[in-house]
């Protein structure tokens, strides 16, 4: 998913330029200001740099975040999924009602994507044609040949086929082995007569297109069609609600696969 994907980059603070953290949590800033204040302690005609500035004026929004938190007006906790004001989310029983018909729909939707792949000649195990401009990037033209050796599962879930292109959105894709290295290749660049409705919108490339050369349909484990354990939808089932306007969408989706 777009959103768990983003997620996954890592904050650098503007103050330090450190990476894992912001200039509003930044250890560096607290120092700063303890160095300045005994500057002018010691000068009162000192003029703090533009460094030192940027240090008191952090520490002095910091001053009045925590005043604001102290003086708003606790509200009564609810679910940030349904709403309620009787539980919180953890306790949802509505939430942990959708989980199992996603898990359950996602299932279906995996099954029926495999299949799909062995219908177009892209099943595990198939010989496919490489540009090799994807292997290389310096690479001007030519082919080379690649297997399929697996799916990417963290990017195939059902939401590949959301009408909104947002955070949830995901874009399936599979591994190829060629020339030693295992590449991650979008199933939109794959030549074939595909169903948008398993696989999501295929966007026609001009360049880099991957045809197939050879059939194979290896056998999956089991494993690969359970949703459980998978980092993107705990990260999605962590989110969202049914207050967001994409719930509608998300919902008909979840349901549509169940049928």
């Amino acid at each position: 998913m777009r959103g768990y994907e983003w997620g996954t980059g890592t904050v650098r603070c503007g103050y330090c330029n450190g990476r894992g953290h912001n200039i509003t949590s930044c250890p560096e800033v607290d120092k700063a200001v303890s160095r300045v204040l005994k500057k002018i302690q010691n000068d009162p005609s000192y003029v703090p740099q533009w460094g030192e500035n940027m240090a008191l004026r952090e520490i002095k929004r910091r001053e009045e975040r925590r005043a604001k938190q102290k003086a708003a007006t606790r509200k009564k906790p609810k679910c940030s999924f349904c709403g309620s004001l009787n539980h919180k989310r953890n306790k949802c029983t509505n939430l942990k009602k959708f989980k199992s018909r996603l898990h359950r729909a996602n299932r279906k939707w995996r099954a029926a994507f495999v299949s799909h792949m062995n219908v177009n000649g892209f099943g595990i195990g198939s010989l496919v044609s490489v540009p090799r401009g994807l292997v290389e990037h310096w690479a001007e033209e030519g082919t080379t040949t690649g297997i399929i050796v697996g799916y990417n599962k963290e990017k195939l879930n059902l939401f590949c086929t959301l009408p909104d292109a947002g955070e949830y959105h995901s874009e399936p894709s599979i591994e190829v082995l060629c020339e030693g290295k295992v590449i991650n290749i979008p199933v939109n660049r794959l030549v074939g007569i595909f169903d948008e409705e398993i696989v999501g919108k295929m966007h026609h490339w001009n360049h880099y297109r991957i045809e197939s050369l050879g059939k194979s349909q290896a056998e999956i484990s089991e494993e690969f069609y359970e949703s459980d354990g998978d980092a993107p939808l705990k990260w999605f089932l962590g989110k969202i609600s049914t207050k967001q306007k994409i719930w509608f969408h998300i919902d008909k989706l979840v349901r549509r696969w169940l049928r």
